[in-house]
């Protein structure tokens, strides 16, 4: 770009001034043009101090923004607009100042502007993309990068923008297209090797994602983001000690990439390399201490190695922090699901939970609106539902909920299934998704997008099952895209949000004097609230040599997660083992640390820590049958044991319960009782200590509970999935008419109905 020479503005009077200030103008333009930004601020200062004209404070701007002045810079450009406004490089290089000042909603109006001045100007074009891709409105952002490519369809840029927003709606199937098309015409730069690479990774072609990937290296060695996805593949093609390696190389080279790194400790928590992950989040945290998740995986790992060494000290912190994270309205430093194997009161847990669920709300609708519903006209035939998890793969709670829908009413329910980290290459996931009439795959990263695409299906009711948990889906459900949202089963708190009108409970687990603490209405359901899964019958019968537990002796169990185990109920469980000679306590041996963590916190009150035994983590049949070797279950306190208590009474085995508080630790009191045994949820961890000591001294009544729930399981109410369908569908047409009579969400007490 050149100063004008035939401007009014800029009149030759004479004395040189005017050429000197071109010179320095284009020596100014050179330096800029050579990425040496910091040298070209002098000249082209020296310029519009002589000249003022469009082009030249443009340019002084662009010198500015790289060397670390865009405050200046924007300043400037504003005192040129108020007499150019109609110059739209002006307004595209404001957009850019601002953008990098972190102020991206009004950078989007100057390259808007930008654009209605020029249409045709690529560079306002683009940077409108690319933030409308950071702010997470990637349909839009698609939509922009496709005007460039449609005028410069070999813009390199442009087409890596579209397929990283296309990856963020999970459409890798149309960037893998868009990317061959583009390869044809026009090759590949490293850049768009490495998108390929990805989509081909998430699309489950790992062999051609390797291949791409050693492409990539080969040009770039140095490419943290290429490692990274080839020890996905190595992975998922069980070169398990390759992809470890992988993930070595990508720690050299992540330079500080943070999200990089989160990556990599997932890796490592799926690996089970517990410490890695530790050291890994550790590392966030040096770079910023104020990242919550990595103080939320890292807090959640300190929970499941049972390193109590400073658990008195780790908890005061915790409450500090929530507190602080509160008071300074920063999001909370951990997961809320987590508080509740910690010793604090429901009032804390729901306060932490209201907090974080208005922070969320804050940040979805800082990039869209919240749906609107108007009264619905009339009433239609079937009820629509949906239910929002997630993820597919197997677990606990998707095995649960898939025995759910698959008894709906279907003559009544039509039921659409969601989840936003789609996972379709097992056997469990694909049966899973087809139990639903529709099943959507939503975007994990696109929030407004997400919602769109479930308010566009027309929800009577949306049903959450993930809570604030780890993985859940908050995010979405603040932008309201149906007229009622509920939660159930598998956060089973409150999640202090105010988008969510109920929570689906009964009255032991959340009795009415804790209901104030409570954001959502409650639906009581009659009976337990928890839906369970059947079992099989087990592969015949098991010795106990097999599994390395002694014959005569009793054999306690519990095959919790170890994040549910703290210093109060062990300490009650060694006492137990200390009243009742030669017995054990047997665990799933879910880490290495843990396992050498809880033998010396076993030294430390006088057990000998060989009388912990641990059992590989094993597919359900499998762990049903051996479940029967045991001679009673010791539950958890604070945070009680769902899925896991649910398979011990299957499998025959009795539950000790001790309620508390929490309604956690009344977990096991509901689902005893559904079992038909409520005497075995005793009032406090004293008394759970006696009770043990006394049943394992009372073998024939241990050899009652266990005839009971064998003899009565294919009638228990507990494992009746059909008839808890039943409840939670009359749970659901009374949300439901309420809001077809106009009325707004309000306790719904089922109690009294079976």
């Amino acid at each position: 770009m050149r100063a004008p020479t035939n401007s009014a503005e800029t009149p030759d009077d004479g004395d040189g001034s005017y050429r000197r200030a071109e010179r320095a103008f284009n020596l100014g333009t050179m330096l800029n043009d050579a990425g040496r930004y910091q040298e070209a601020v002098a000249p082209l200062r020296e310029a519009y101090e002589t000249v003022e004209t469009p082009e030249i404070a443009n340019n002084l701007a662009v010198a500015l923004i790289h060397s670390g002045k865009a405050l200046q810079a924007r300043l400037e450009l504003e005192r040129i607009l108020a007499k150019h406004d109609d110059f739209a490089l002006l307004w595209a290089t404001h957009g850019a100042a601002l953008k990098t000042m972190g102020q991206p909603k009004k950078a989007l109006l100057s390259f808007r502007r930008a654009l209605e001045r020029d249409p045709q100007l690529t560079a306002a074009r683009l940077n409108l993309a690319t933030t409308l891709h950071a702010m997470g409105d990637y349909a839009e952002a698609i939509a922009q990068f496709r005007t460039v490519l449609s005028g410069r369809a070999d813009d390199g840029t442009a087409m890596a923008g579209l397929c990283r927003s296309l990856q963020s709606l999970e459409q890798h199937g149309e960037a893998l297209a868009h990317l061959a098309e583009y390869e044809r015409h026009h090759g590949l730069s490293v850049e768009l090797q490495e998108v390929m690479a990805l989509s081909l990774e998430r699309t489950g072609q790992f062999e051609r994602a390797l291949h791409m990937v050693e492409q990539c290296l080969a040009r770039n060695g140095a490419m943290a983001w290429m490692h990274m996805i080839r020890a996905n593949c190595l992975s998922a093609l069980d070169r398990h000690d390759e992809a470890i390696r992988a993930v070595s190389k990508a720690l050299r080279d992540a330079a500080g990439d943070v999200t990089l790194l989160h990556v990599a400790g997932g890796f490592m928590e799926s690996a089970k390399l517990t410490l890695e992950a530790v050291k890994i989040y550790r590392m966030i945290l040096r770079l910023d201490p104020t990242d919550g998740r990595a103080n939320a995986r890292l807090f959640d790992l300190r929970l499941t190695l049972c390193d109590w060494q400073h658990y008195e000290t780790m908890c005061t912190d915790l409450v500090d922090q929530v507190i602080q994270d509160i008071d300074t309205g920063h999001d909370l430093s951990l997961d809320v699901f987590n508080l509740q194997a910690l010793p604090l009161s429901y009032e804390f847990i729901a306060n932490a939970a209201r907090h974080q669920a208005s922070i969320i709300a804050q940040k979805s609708r800082a990039i869209a609106e919240p749906f609107s519903h108007p009264e619905p006209a009339a009433r239609r035939g079937k009820i629509r539902i949906g239910y929002l998890l997630p993820y597919t793969w197997v677990h606990s709670l998707p095995i649960v909920l898939k025995e759910i829908v698959r008894n709906h009413d279907r003559d009544r329910f039509e039921v659409i299934g969601y989840c936003t980290h789609p996972c379709t290459n097992t056997a469990f996931s694909r049966s899973y998704r087809d139990s639903f009439d529709r099943f959507v795959d939503l975007p994990s990263f696109a929030p407004a997008d997400a919602a769109r695409k479930i308010h566009g299906d027309d929800l009577d009711l949306l049903i959450d099952v993930a809570g604030q948990t780890g993985m859940n889906c908050m995010d979405i459900l603040a932008l309201r895209p149906a007229p009622i949202q509920a939660h159930y089963l598998g956060y089973s708190i409150t999640t202090g949000a105010d988008y969510i009108d109920y929570l689906i409970t009964d009255r032991a687990y959340i009795p009415p004097r804790q209901q104030a603490f409570n954001s959502e209405k409650p639906v009581y359901l009659p009976g337990t609230f928890m839906a369970t899964v059947r079992g099989t019958q087990g592969p015949g019968a098991v010795a106990r040599q097999q599994h390395g537990l002694p014959r005569d002796a009793t054999v306690f169990a519990n095959f919790n997660h170890p994040c549910k185990f703290e210093p109060s109920v062990f300490s009650a469980w060694m006492r137990i083992l200390q009243d009742v000679p030669g017995s054990v306590m047997w665990f799933g041996a879910w880490a290495t640390e843990t396992i050498a963590n809880l033998r010396r916190e076993a030294e430390q009150r006088g057990i000998d820590g060989d009388r912990l035994i641990f059992a590989d983590i094993v597919e359900r049949d499998e762990h049903l049958a051996r479940l029967a070797l045991a001679d009673l279950a010791l539950d958890t306190f604070f945070h009680g044991g769902g899925i896991t208590t649910v398979d011990a009474l299957w499998a025959g085995l009795p539950v000790l319960s001790a309620k508390g508080e929490l309604p956690g630790s009344r977990l096991g009191q509901t689902l005893l009782e559904a079992a038909g045994l409520p005497e075995l949820a005793v009032d406090d961890l004293s008394a759970y200590i006696g009770k043990a000591v006394w049943l394992a001294n009372n073998p024939d009544i241990l050899d009652d509970y266990r005839h009971k729930l064998t003899s009565e399981r294919e009638n228990s109410p507990l494992f009746d999935t059909r008839h808890h369908c039943r409840k939670l569908e009359r749970a659901i047409v009374a949300m439901c008419e309420r809001r077809m009579s106009g009325l707004e969400p309000d306790l719904i007490d089922l109690t009294s109905i079976d």
